[in-house]
This record gives structure tokens, sequence and C-alpha cells, in this order.
């Protein structure tokens, strides 16, 4: 099935009516909203006016920065898993389809350069780390994902870019996702995360197919996670996005842009169309 294309919700509330029906009338067909840290009556009431007005789809997108799923202390990857399930508690109220998680962070900051004397010490270190907060992070997904079944919510796994991030490589995702048998479960493919990370979307077609449930595309240097809007699509981002368009599934690619400017979010739009070849 054709993609369909999204949006970020603006941060302030008293925005997004006004950026959902401007952009509704350019081709925009979903808004994915920040699911926030407390109750908050104002903005759902937005969104649901968004979705049932305007006609917009909805996705969420959960905490990020406070809530680690894969931190191997059993009471605080506990905690996150329940901040996680408001999450998923917001999005079912706002009438969401599915929602987008981090698999965090294994908290390591030293990086050693590949000449230092200990590189290869170090390295074995990080990566028996990171074995250990895979399995954490398995353990809350599959929780996780029992849980969105019974709200009738899709999870996406995201793919993130950073040494220390969870989930950098096709391979790491996948053999998370390998793991966890709850069928909500799939993930969610970040064009610019992958730009960082030195990896190709092509690359996380072919290792995941059919896992992948949901697209973030926005544009970087290929150094730092800016989301700057999209000029030009790249040659793979293309080739990928035109594999994905021909999915038997529905898939939504939010255009992560994340920026003041709406024209900015007009013009990615169009830029993502023409290298898709959908228009001229």
């Amino acid at each position: 099935m054709p993609i369909a294309f999204g949006f970020p919700a603006p941060r302030a509330t008293e925005d997004i009516e006004r950026v959902a029906r401007r952009l509704a009338g350019e081709g925009y067909q979903w808004l994915e909203v920040i699911a926030p840290k407390r109750l908050d009556p104002e903005l759902e009431a937005v969104v649901r006016r968004s979705k049932d007005e305007i006609g917009l789809g909805v996705t969420v997108h959960a905490q990020v920065f406070d809530a680690n799923l894969s931190v191997t202390h059993p009471v605080l990857r506990e905690a996150a898993v329940r901040v996680h399930k408001l999450d998923l508690d917001f999005a079912s109220r706002i009438g969401a389809t599915g929602v987008v998680v981090h698999g965090g962070v294994i908290g390591w900051t030293d990086y050693l350069p590949p000449d230092h004397p200990q590189y290869a010490e170090t390295l074995l270190t990080i990566e028996n780390f990171r074995r250990a907060h895979q399995t954490a992070l398995v353990t809350s997904i599959e929780e996780l994902g029992d849980y969105a079944e019974r709200l009738g919510l899709w999870i996406g796994v995201e793919n993130l870019s950073c040494p220390q991030e969870m989930l950098t490589t096709p391979d790491e995702l996948a053999g998370v996702l390998e793991k966890i048998s709850a069928r909500s479960v799939g993930a969610t493919l970040d064009f610019g995360h992958s730009l960082v990370a030195g990896q190709s979307p092509l690359d996380y077609v072919s290792r995941l197919g059919s896992r992948i449930k949901h697209l973030h595309v926005h544009d970087n240097d290929g150094q730092y996670d800016v989301h700057l809007p999209i000029r030009e699509l790249r040659k793979d981002w293309a080739a990928a996005l035109e594999l994905l368009n021909s999915s038997p599934t529905p898939i939504v690619a939010i255009l992560e842009v994340l920026t003041p400017e709406t024209d900015h979010l007009s013009s990615s739009l169009r830029a993502v169309r023409r290298g898709m070849r959908l228009e001229e």
C-alpha cells in the first residue's frame, strides 16, 4: 500500500490545530505527538479534534530521555516499563494506532580511539554491556507488546544513532525483534538516525522486511541528529522508500523535521514525493 505522510505535532498545544489544518491541505495525512509526562486533558482534546474533524491519523512517540527500557537494574527497568504503559494508555485515549519507543542507552560514555592501548579490552567490556542491555530490552518490549495488543496498538522500536545508544545497526535491531513474540511489535525505521550511524536504510529494509511498521524521515549532516528539512532525497533513501511504498501493509512516514517553520514541512514533503517519483 502507498506510504502515507505525517508530521510531528508542534510543541505548543495551541498551535496543533492551526498547523494540522494547513498541512492536511497540502497532503499530510498523519500527526505524531510526543506523549506528555503528566495527564494533559487539553492536549488530548486537541489531538482528538485533529483526528475527528480534520481526519488525520495519529501516532505517538513515547518518552525518550528519562525512561530507559534497556537498563539492567530490575527496579529501574520496571519503572521504565510503567512509564511506557502510561504512554500507551495516552495513545489509546486519543485514538492513536501505534507508539514509537527507543531502546535506551547502555550508560557507557568513555569511548577510546582505536589506537589506544586499552581499546580492545574496553571494546569487549562495551560489548558485554550491550548484550546485558539487549536482554533487559527484550524483556521490557515483550511486556509492552502484550500490553499494546490488549489496547489495539502496535509498537515501533526505533533504530538509534549514537555509540552509547541501543539498536544502531540493522543486525542489532533485527536481533532484538527476533526474540520478541508479541505480534504488535515491529520497527520504526529512522532515516536520519541511520545516516549518523553510518548505515543505509536499504540495509534495514533488507534485514527487517515486513517488521517495519513506521518511518521517520529527516536530514542531517551525517554527524549530528539535528532533524533538518529535506531538500533532496538521497538516492539510497529514495530506493528504500520506493521498496516500502509497495508494502502490502500500510506504512506511515513521519517527516520528523523539527522546526518552527511550517514551510519546511511543506517543502520537505514535496522533496520526498519528487524523490520517490510520486510527482514531477
